[in-house]
């Protein structure tokens, strides 16, 4: 059994999924997506799942966690809707989930093509993370939230600075990111975890000049605006409040005033686009310092085009 892996990274909105679709039905492949909010169910508009009318299948039930596909043109893709919006879920927990799922793949002997922008889940599905088995724990959480981000800069850089000096300048100033790093150098049961144990893996990444991704952008907005977004988030902020994931997702969290009567609709919409344009960025600039990534000009390049040039870096 090869034991190879296909991974298609970019920029939101750079045209993913298509291109991963298109793959697989020339190599034998079925998607993973390794996306951190359409894990979600019944965040589907928000966070663009675009499943349509398919079903979705049950492989294998985990506690709360559900593991299935649906099937796009002829194709599964696996890990959306894997839990409730009520459950804190890790990139820990992501690759607890996809590594069955992979291995399920390879003992089919098909292609697991990752697909996705998620950084942190493709390197903890890929690698070694430190995470495995560090519960996220509420009550300390809320207590950490009150301390001054200095207080949590200077704790952290204190008890674990090997973790401190990993973090760049963006981590260091995000109280989450510091308490949540806290809270894993805290715990006794921290240990590396090693993860996949493969023999190959080609990585493709779609580039466009930013620009363009900044248009494609605001054309996914208009489309999802039209689609229903805003009652979708109405529907799910009253199932399941703001402390959910929905709080921590963009394209719902920016409604938040907007439906309490603090703000204007163009004013939620306005903050939805600056924020997934200043995402954009930052899944460029994680992605741009990975090694082993081969860059194609996805602005140049037609679907098809795509598609082969992608088939041929596999075949290589």
């Amino acid at each position: 059994m090869k034991k190879d892996l296909m991974v298609i990274v970019g920029p939101t909105a750079s045209g993913k999924t298509s291109l991963g679709i298109e793959l697989a039905k020339e190599i034998g492949g079925e998607l993973v997506s390794f996306d951190s909010r359409q894990v979600y169910r019944e965040m589907d508009i928000g966070t663009g799942k675009d499943v349509g009318n398919s079903r979705f299948v049950v492989w294998r039930r985990l506690g709360s966690i559900c593991l299935g596909y649906y099937l796009i043109q002829g194709v599964p893709i696996w890990l959306l809707d894997v839990v409730s919006p009520r459950r804190w879920f890790t990139a820990a927990d992501f690759a607890r989930c996809a590594w069955p799922v992979i291995q399920n793949l390879w003992a089919k002997n098909h292609v697991p093509i990752l697909v996705g922008g998620t950084g942190f889940y493709l390197q903890a599905s890929l690698g070694k993370v430190d995470t495995l088995g560090v519960r996220p724990k509420r009550l300390w959480r809320q207590w950490a939230s009150l301390w001054p981000l200095v207080k949590l800069q200077a704790r952290l850089a204190k008890i674990d600075p090997d973790r401190w000096e990993r973090m760049n300048a963006s981590d260091r100033a995000n109280p989450r990111r510091l308490v949540r790093a806290l809270e894993i150098s805290r715990s006794k049961k921290s240990k590396k975890t090693a993860g996949l144990e493969f023999d190959r893996v080609v990585k493709i990444g779609l580039d466009w000049p930013i620009e363009k991704v900044d248009e494609r952008i605001e054309q996914r907005i208009i489309q999802r605006l039209e689609q229903g977004l805003e009652n979708e988030v109405r529907k799910l902020s009253d199932r399941y409040g703001w402390d959910s994931a929905l709080g921590r997702t963009i394209a719902y969290q920016e409604w938040r005033d907007y439906l309490a009567g603090k703000s204007s609709q163009a004013e939620a919409i306005s903050r939805w686009g600056l924020h997934e344009r200043q995402y954009a960025r930052r899944q460029l600039t994680w992605f741009k310092k990975g090694k082993g990534i081969n860059w194609v000009a996805a602005d140049k390049l037609g679907l098809a085009k795509l598609t082969s040039e992608a088939s041929r870096l596999w075949r290589t």
